[in-house]
């Protein structure tokens, strides 16, 4: 349990490294497109609201080839925990095949139906033809992104985080070398945009597929040893989480859509802006129930029930730790942050961002589940439940918007209605039974811990806010309060086990001799 526990502790630790560096990142990558964009177009948001709503659109359907990396990640761990390297060259192989071939088939698709999509949207005729180039290139990225995913699965499993968290954060600094650079290359925006938004991951997929069939003899291509049998159980587990990916991206990309139609596209940027700062909060979560995944997986296949209960409870009171102030401290300060990031102008994006992170509120749980119910396979109820909440997701923002005419709040409204009913009365009782835990334990022992420092720490955080103070002075306060708060986590959050736990896995880490790079 401690070694396992010791794996995950550094994972997470790197996993979160990242996920700070990729936040200020984004940010970087937000403003500085923002800024070449003004620099050549009289109507920047408009340009980067489209550009946005394209992206997202073309990576809408790449839940396919995910869901498939997550089906290989759940197998491939229980084989080279085993030591099986047969059946991991097998499963290895059967995955790289259904990837490939499905990310080859939505690239065509998206191809031939470019036209199609972008009459769809509300885009200026000004903009159709660089339109068009955005979902061809796209499409190109995706059987590019679909050839190497595989690999990435096979690091997953082997629990090398630090590597897949280097990897992501070196694609982020070359979008941003790119943008820059657009500064003075002569190209059309648009098409600009796509070369330096896609390029540097297909490029990195690439390379890590080379060096890993160079170092593991398991994860070269072998085509003799597919069989029918690895590719039914992958594909069992990853059509109900591909189901699962196709009702979530109907929250999130339809969003955007709608605002296109209902709204006009320059409010995309603005929903953009609100949603960027929303979905680093949920990066707290989704870093570490990612990291979660291969040993959730182990648990399930040899763990006993106590295991399965810690991980659960433990995960989420970590995850709600680092979410809870996160998330109200951006509450609190989101003007501030928000015109020191882009500057005046983006009022919207203020008036709706409490709504969003009571999203990522709404939300929390929802994702700390994920790992489990994917380990132990029993996504067929989640992905239904999904699945309609996405659907009554659409009628509900046309509603809000339309009927209330509540504008881009209607948008947020809509998703966050179906989130808080899924999460209460589906989600919570479905892995409290799963893990022979009582709902009402589950809810006590995941949730009411890490509650307890908010009571003090918002007050602060909200009397900090209001007094205007010296940004010197502002900046100690907010520094006493981080120390306070991580000693409350120390002794009211973690328990005797979980604080003996910490101090024996940093002393090991302190202690040993071998130093793995990855």
């Amino acid at each position: 349990m401690k070694r396992r526990a010791s794996v995950i502790f550094i994972n997470s630790l790197s996993t979160y490294a990242r996920m700070g560096i990729s936040m200020f990142l984004s940010l970087f990558i937000t403003r500085t497109a923002l800024d070449v964009l003004a620099q050549n177009s009289p109507a920047p948001k408009e340009v980067f609201g489209i550009f946005m709503l394209l992206i997202s659109t073309s990576t809408t359907i790449q839940f396919l080839n995910e869901s498939t990396q997550q089906a290989m990640v759940r197998f491939l761990s229980i084989s080279l925990q085993n030591r099986d390297w047969h059946q991991t060259k097998q499963l290895f192989n059967n995955g790289w095949l259904m990837s490939t071939v499905i990310g080859s088939s939505i690239a065509v698709v998206m191809a031939i139906f470019a036209p199609w999509i972008i009459t769809c949207f509300n885009i200026p005729e000004e903009l159709i033809s660089q339109a068009k180039y955005v979902v061809w290139l796209s499409a190109l990225a995706q059987v590019i992104n679909a050839v190497s995913q595989p690999w990435y699965a096979a690091l997953s499993a082997e629990e090398r985080y630090t590597l897949v968290n280097f990897l992501s954060v070196l694609q982020q600094i070359l979008i941003l070398i790119g943008l820059n650079l657009l500064r003075f290359v002569p190209v059309n925006l648009l098409v600009g945009m796509t070369l330096v938004w896609l390029t540097p991951g297909a490029i990195i997929g690439i390379l890590l597929a080379g060096w890993l069939t160079l170092q593991k003899p398991f994860l070269r291509l072998d085509f003799h040893v597919i069989n029918w049998q690895d590719s039914k159980k992958l594909f069992s587990l990853g059509g109900w989480s591909s189901l699962i990916g196709f009702a979530s991206n109907l929250y999130e990309r339809t969003d955007q859509i709608l605002i296109n139609l209902l709204l006009g596209p320059a409010l995309n940027a603005i929903y953009a802006v609100a949603l960027q700062l929303g979905s680093a909060l949920n990066r707290l979560v989704t870093s570490l129930t990612t990291v979660l995944l291969p040993a959730a997986s182990r648990l399930s296949d040899s763990g006993s029930v106590w295991e399965k209960q810690q991980l659960i409870l433990r995960s989420t009171r970590y995850v709600l730790t680092l979410a809870l102030p996160a998330a109200f401290g951006v509450g609190i300060f989101r003007r501030e942050i928000i015109e020191l990031w882009l500057g005046k102008g983006f009022e919207q994006a203020i008036a709706i961002l409490p709504l969003t992170i009571f999203l990522v509120f709404s939300r929390i749980p929802i994702f700390v589940t994920w790992p489990y119910l994917t380990a132990t396979n029993q996504l067929k109820l989640p992905a239904l439940a999904i699945l309609l909440d996405g659907i009554c997701n659409v009628f509900l923002s046309i509603w809000y918007v339309k009927d209330f005419n509540l504008g881009l709040a209607g948008i947020v409204l809509g998703t966050l209605s179906t989130n808080l009913i899924r999460f209460i009365f589906f989600q919570i009782p479905l892995v409290a039974k799963l893990v022979e835990l009582p709902i009402y334990q589950y809810w006590l022992k995941g949730y009411t811990r890490p509650i307890i420092p908010m009571f003090w720490l918002v007050p602060t955080l909200w009397l900090i806010e209001l007094w205007k103070l010296p940004i010197a002075l502002t900046a100690s306060l907010l520094i006493i309060s981080a120390v306070l708060y991580t000693i409350s986590v120390w002794l009211w959050v973690f328990d005797e086990y979980e604080r003996k736990l910490f101090i024996d896995i940093v002393n090991h880490v302190l202690r040993s001799k071998k130093v793995r790079i990855y």
